[in-house]
């Protein structure tokens, strides 16, 4: 937990844990969460014992296993020697949630796995610095162009791929994921809806052949 007694922190807690349920939706090579009431007892302090919402994260070597993977260590990853499909939607998923503060490069809030094909998967987790999130000390990396997280900008590398059917993944969860969001009623309706607005936004700009293509041209170039 973070900050005990303060109802928004509780609340940034629980749309955290419901960004992994909608990575889950799109891609099985996702962390699983599990949402938890947890009592936290001072030994020594009863009186300041207390109850918050919290989730459990899956282990990386389970999430890997799953996926007929190991966890993959390293100080730093070539993104040429990354999977490009899985990489992109990664790099996709970031950019739906407005999640900044990641590298699959440098591995910063991401795990690396390598499967059986020896073919490397980095996988997001960590979003609390995300504009679905929408933190109140969430900040966007001063490198880029943005001043907010709610400001989406295309982090994902330039590929020779054809993103048509990883854009249609997420066109095809779009109700699922909405739905999702709606229902969950720990969180608090205003900022739901809030949340709403935010993913419909994103499905809204690529559902159309030009905004997608303007949206791509903003790849990074592939380093040498």
């Amino acid at each position: 937990t973070c900050r005990p007694g303060r109802d928004n922190y509780e609340q940034f807690i629980l749309q955290e844990y419901l960004v992994y349920p909608t990575y889950n939706l799109l891609t099985d090579v996702s962390f699983r969460a599990r949402p938890v009431l947890v009592h936290y007892q001072d030994t020594e302090k009863p009186d300041d014992s207390f109850t918050r919402h919290a989730f459990i994260l899956e282990h990386k070597s389970q999430m890997a296993a799953r996926n007929e993977a190991v966890p993959f260590d390293a100080a730093q990853v070539h993104p040429a020697l990354q999977e490009p499909t899985a990489t992109a939607l990664m790099e996709l998923f970031n950019y739906m949630i407005g999640m900044t503060d990641w590298s699959a490069v440098y591995l910063h809030n991401v795990e690396m796995t390598r499967r059986t094909d020896g073919k490397l998967i980095p996988i997001s987790y960590d979003f609390d610095w995300s504009g679905l999130v929408n933190t109140s000390y969430a900040e966007p990396d001063e490198s880029l162009d943005i001043r907010s997280v709610r400001q989406r900008i295309f982090q994902g590398f330039c590929k020779e791929i054809d993103y048509g059917p990883i854009f249609q993944t997420f066109l095809d969860k779009k109700e699922d994921i909405l739905a999702l969001w709606r229902d969950f009623e720990l969180v608090d309706e205003g900022r739901r809806e809030d949340a709403v607005d935010f993913l419909e936004g994103f499905f809204e700009r690529i559902d159309d052949a030009g905004k997608q293509e303007r949206l791509l041209r903003g790849c990074r170039d592939m380093p040498g």
